[in-house]
């Protein structure tokens, strides 16, 4: 079977890849630049250089597939769809994320449309929707929490620090993903870590994880978002949405995932400790 793997060159991309040729899969590895093919070339049988966001880029690679697994970002849905061809692979899996269910994030609506447009033309296609996803210095989440805490040996902590977060470490992602290739979902299927855990529980979590003494530094809510509010006037960033995004509930229910995959995700005590082994490993090298 010949499966094609959009976003190969990210962090789940690339471990879906290497799942899928560990299974004896025939991968079709699509990433945007051709720095990124050496990194593919032992795991992919080919890789493909395109950009997911131009939908005749993206139409001959469909045509020659079984099956279909879109990593690259489920805003890039309606390039997908308008290619004329995502209803040639046997099966389809695209890999969403639970941050269309938020309150605060700008991005809802262009993630709503890549899903709706996802099912215009494949009414069957599995949707995933995971947490925030984490292990790896590509991660731009936890991998930043970690440097802050080694580095200042402390951590800000906004508000009481009670809402909670389930971070799903991108391994167990990726292979609830590829085993999602051969169930019939029916239905978004919600991806988190083993169970939900407060703010300062992963902040405590991470601590352990480098053997440093915990210290939190409690910054109230609303005078840290008057102050992120004008640090995005001044630079255009988005730093008040995330600390929005922080006091909302992000748990989730993996009843669906475990029933369909048999995939039980590592917790975050665990998978934290596994990228702070792998963040050491790589600097010793």
């Amino acid at each position: 079977m010949t499966v094609l793997v959009t976003g190969a060159a990210g962090l789940t991309g690339g471990a879906v890849v290497r799942l899928l040729a560990a299974r004896g899969e025939r991968v079709l590895a699509v990433v945007r630049r051709e720095e990124q093919r050496a990194q593919l070339m032992a795991a992919a049988a080919e890789v493909a250089i395109a950009d997911c966001a131009d939908p005749a880029a993206l139409a001959p690679l469909l045509a020659r597939a079984d099956a279909l697994v879109h990593v690259a970002g489920i805003h890039l849905g309606s390039a997908l769809a308008a290619s004329g061809e995502l209803a040639r692979p046997a099966r389809a899996v695209a890999i969403s994320t639970a941050g269309i269910l938020s309150r605060h994030r700008a991005s809802v609506a262009v993630y709503r449309a890549g899903e709706e447009a996802l099912r215009r033309v494949r009414p069957d296609i599995t949707l995933v929707r995971p947490t925030m996803i984490y292990g790896s210095p590509l991660d731009r989440n936890v991998h930043h929490v970690i440097g802050l805490v080694e580095r200042f040996h402390a951590l800000p902590l906004v508000g009481d620090g009670q809402a909670l977060l389930q971070p799903i470490h991108y391994e167990d992602l990726a292979a609830a993903t590829v085993a999602l290739l051969d169930a019939d979902a029916g239905e978004p299927v919600p991806a988190g870590g083993a169970a939900p855990l407060t703010l300062r529980e992963a902040a405590l979590a991470i601590f352990a994880a480098l053997g440093v003494a915990p210290r939190l530094i409690r910054a109230p809510r609303w005078p840290a978002l008057v102050l992120a509010g004008a640090v995005d006037a001044v630079r255009g960033s988005r730093l008040r949405e995330r600390i929005l995004r922080l006091t909302e509930d992000r748990s989730t229910d993996n009843t669906l995932l475990v029933a369909l995959t048999g995939i039980h995700p590592r917790t975050f005590a665990e998978g934290v400790r596994d990228e702070v082994r792998a963040i050491r490993a790589a600097a010793r090298a």
